[in-house]
């Protein structure tokens, strides 16, 4: 009852709606003040009957998500790289890389070991295997260098006759001589400083070549020119092991010859005799 009159059933439904009404109003309001308050605006999305809600990326996000710069290779010197070839790590030569250098740190020790010894002569044969690693390495080096001129030159010729002319200036091109090593050179040490000379000759001519070779990894499947001179210098690492490998079992076996009171110069001599037959003892 109003004013004394009865309240009527239809005045107190709409009374009812009014107040209904106004609580949704100011819900609402109050979610559009939050949602104006809020740094990361929301899209509202539908999975299934299921409301979803993914905020968009902020600037740390994207941080996060951009694509880190590629990390540089690391540069290895020189002595570096000889260290990891020896181990059968990746290399990579450039222009950066030289011959001679690379030979004279390779036999120059060794050299020094030899003439220190007593009798340099007993380690005639490992000598001579390492001279002819250096002179097949040098070979195999020069006819790169003479590929890459006799391409150069016939870039005219067509292409259906261009790698038989590339093939006949490769067999016409000048090869390196074998360097010849005697006895005195053994003992003085000069046998190094004859190969690496051997090697100078081609030491400028091959780094530029590695500088502006395809590196490896790059070539579609053939052996690039840094791999091909690695595979070169293979053959020298090898041949200069052996003979370090000899200079240290003829010291140890010095040595315990001297402890167990054997004349050393009998021993020495007996090891020369047969190391210049060829024989190991």
């Amino acid at each position: 009852m109003t004013d004394g009159h009865p309240t009527q059933p239809h005045d107190e439904a709409r009374n009812h709606f009014t107040l209904t009404d106004t609580a949704k109003l100011r819900r609402s309001h109050l979610r559009a003040m939050l949602r104006s308050r809020d740094p990361r605006p929301t899209t509202a999305h539908t999975r299934g009957d299921e409301p979803m809600t993914t905020r968009s990326l902020t600037i740390l996000d994207a941080v996060r998500r951009a694509p880190r710069p590629a990390t540089p290779p690391p540069t290895y010197s020189q002595a570096e790289q000889r260290e990891r070839r020896r181990k059968h790590l990746p290399v990579t030569y450039d222009g950066r890389f030289d011959l001679t250098e690379e030979i004279r740190a390779i036999v120059g020790p060794l050299a020094d070991r030899v003439a220190a010894d007593p009798h340099p002569l007993t380690f005639a044969v490992q000598v001579d295997d390492v001279v002819v690693a250096v002179a097949g390495s040098v070979r195999t080096l020069a006819v790169l260098l003479a590929e890459r001129e006799a391409r150069r030159r016939t870039t005219h010729v067509p292409v259906s006759h261009r790698g038989a002319a590339v093939r006949a200036m490769v067999t016409l091109a000048d090869k390196p001589a074998d360097p010849e090593i005697t006895d005195d050179d053994i003992r003085s040490g000069r046998w190094a400083v004859i190969l690496t000379e051997h090697a100078a000759t081609y030491s400028t001519d091959l780094a530029d070549y590695l500088a502006h070779a395809v590196p490896p990894g790059q070539t579609r499947g053939l052996l690039s020119i840094s791999e091909q001179t690695e595979g070169a210098l293979r053959e020298i690492d090898t041949a200069a092991v052996n003979l370090a490998r000899r200079l240290s079992y003829v010291q140890n076996l010095r040595e315990q010859t001297s402890d167990t009171g054997t004349s050393s110069t009998e021993a020495d001599r007996a090891r020369e005799t047969l190391a210049s037959l060829g024989i190991t003892p």
